[in-house]
């Protein structure tokens, strides 16, 4: 299978997912190629990353080089897609799923594309101050967060109460980083 046969069975297994068929993890390459394939969802996703980066450094005026800025952004990204899955190789051997850490990985990689895709004309429209962008924001971030506890809870397979801390320690991850780069 070709490298865009893959990631395209991928991301239509992301989008199972986020409609809520755990079926859809059946779409993902559950090994550890697969696991490291799933890392180009990094690159589908920069683009968008790149446009909300630089629609903050338009909206927000702020008072730093593009440069700079963009760098600082870029650092945190990179931060960002290495920092989950090493963090997640702690809390599957606290919640006895080691097993199921590959897939979960590969899950939560391919998942992100489909958010970012949500995420990223709301969170310019937030920045633009656009009317309603407000109410709009939260529903995606809601959206987004029962996403992420969906493909948790399934992938991991674990308690549906588990799988919000593990939507709390991405959370906390963002924020961490979030508060870096600024």
């Amino acid at each position: 299978m070709s490298n865009l046969s893959k990631t395209l069975n991928s991301l239509y297994g992301a989008y199972r997912l986020a409609r809520f068929d755990a079926g859809g993890l059946q779409f993902f390459d559950n090994s550890l190629k697969g696991f490291w394939h799933s890392f180009q969802a990094a690159i589908l996703v920069l683009p968008l990353f790149m446009t909300t980066t630089y629609a903050r450094w338009i909206f927000l005026d702020l008072d730093v080089s593009a440069f700079r800025f963009t760098l600082i952004e870029m650092i945190a990204y990179i931060i960002a897609w290495t920092a989950y899955p090493v963090i997640m190789t702690f809390v599957a051997r606290y919640f006895e799923r080691e097993q199921n850490y590959i897939r979960t990985i590969i899950a939560y990689n391919w998942a992100a594309v489909l958010q970012n895709l949500i995420y990223t004309p709301v969170a310019i429209l937030n920045l633009s101050g656009a009317s309603g962008a407000g109410p709009l924001t939260l529903i995606a971030l809601f959206m987004i967060l029962t996403y992420s506890w969906f493909v948790a809870r399934k992938a991991l397979d674990i308690h549906p109460s588990a799988a919000w801390i593990i939507v709390g320690v991405d959370i906390l991850i963002s924020m961490a980083l979030s508060l870096w780069a600024e």
